[in-house]
Formats: structure tokens, C-alpha cells, sequence
């Protein structure tokens, strides 16, 4: 039996989790709305959704990695450090697991909306087209990045940045405004669905 509080706090740790990866409060170095606090309460959510969806089990342990990794990110950004750019490789490691974390994550989303959701919405379709935009542009990004280093003009760079980030703002505002809607129709749903 599935329990209707246990789901709906999950898909609220969800929706905070996405806030913190998200948004950017930033004094100097330090952000004041952590990653490392996004994928925490992730982990948080796929512990209470994992009886509703078996594959969100798969991200506990990468969503622990990625806690720590940007755990000790955010601690060296006190002292004015990344973790950043030192290993390459562990670099691309984490970036290929922030996205895999990403892409399940929101894929069972769809599902749960599926399942959840009156049958004249289609927040189902909006997770799975946010989820494609937003690992499509987080790569674009990526790569953007890269290629930015190669112009000396810093104000080229910023350029670059932002029109790559703008795009990116939207389906991850619509990922949070989906995961609150789902939570509504958690609560509205017909009791034989938690049978």
C-alpha cells in the first residue's frame, strides 16, 4: 500500500531540492543556497518515493556522491577554492552523474504524474519535454563553457554565459511549479490509487 503523506513529503523535498539546484544567492564566493542542500534533499525525496518508483533506488548512492562532492565544493568556496578544474576527469565523472541523477529523476516524475494527474492535464509530457531541454542545454552548457575559455575577452565570456544560461532558467522553473502541482494532485487523487 502506497501512503499519501509519505509521497506528497517526497515530492515536497523534491521541489525544495530543485529550488537549491537552481538558484544561485551568492555573497563573494559562497553561495547561500548550496547545491550540496539540492541533492540532499533529493536523496531525502527518493527515500520516501522508492517504494512508488524501484528505479529511483539506482540515485540514492549517486545522489550521496554528489552531496559530498559538492559538500566539499562549497566548504573550499569559503576559503576562496574550487573543486573544479583541478582533476578533469573527476569533472566529467560528476557532470556525467548530476545529468544521469537528473534525467531518471524527472523520467519517473513523468511517470508518477501519469499515474496521478486528472486525465484532461498532461503534466506528464511537460516533465518528459523539461527533462530532454534541460539535459540538452546542461551539455550545451558544458560545452560552452569550455569553448568560452578559448576567448580572451572576458566580456565575449559573459556573453556566452549568459545567452546559455537564460534558456536554461525556464525548464527548470517549470521542473519546481511541476513537482508542486504533482504534490496537489498526490493529494486530490482517488483513494484506490494508494490501495
Amino acid at each position: 500500500m502506497i501512503d499519501r503523506d509519505n509521497l506528497y513529503t517526497g515530492l515536497s523535498h523534491a521541489k525544495w531540492g530543485y529550488v537549491f539546484l537552481t538558484f544561485n544567492l551568492l555573497i563573494g564566493p559562497v553561495n547561500l543556497l548550496p547545491q550540496f542542500w539540492g541533492f540532499l534533499l533529493l536523496y531525502f525525496s527518493l527515500n520516501r518515493l522508492k517504494e512508488e518508483r524501484r528505479d529511483l533506488r539506482l540515485l540514492r548512492p549517486l545522489c550521496l556522491l554528489l552531496t559530498a562532492y559538492f559538500l566539499a565544493d562549497w566548504l573550499l568556496s569559503w576559503q576562496k577554492g574550487t573543486i573544479a578544474g583541478r582533476l578533469p576527469l573527476l569533472d566529467l565523472l560528476i557532470f556525467a552523474a548530476t545529468i544521469y541523477v537528473h534525467f531518471q529523476f524527472l523520467s519517473d516524475m513523468a511517470a508518477l504524474a501519469e499515474r496521478y494527474q486528472p486525465l484532461d492535464r498532461a503534466l506528464d509530457g511537460s516533465f518528459r519535454i523539461c527533462r530532454n531541454v534541460f539535459v540538452v542545454g546542461r551539455t550545451l552548457l558544458e560545452l560552452l563553457m569550455d569553448v568560452s575559455g578559448v576567448f580572451a575577452d572576458e566580456t565575449v565570456q559573459i556573453y556566452i554565459l549568459l545567452a546559455s544560461l537564460l534558456p536554461l532558467l525556464i525548464p527548470e522553473l517549470l521542473i519546481i511549479r511541476g513537482l508542486h502541482t504533482l504534490r496537489a494532485y498526490v493529494l486530490d487523487a482517488p483513494r484506490e490509487l494508494f490501495d
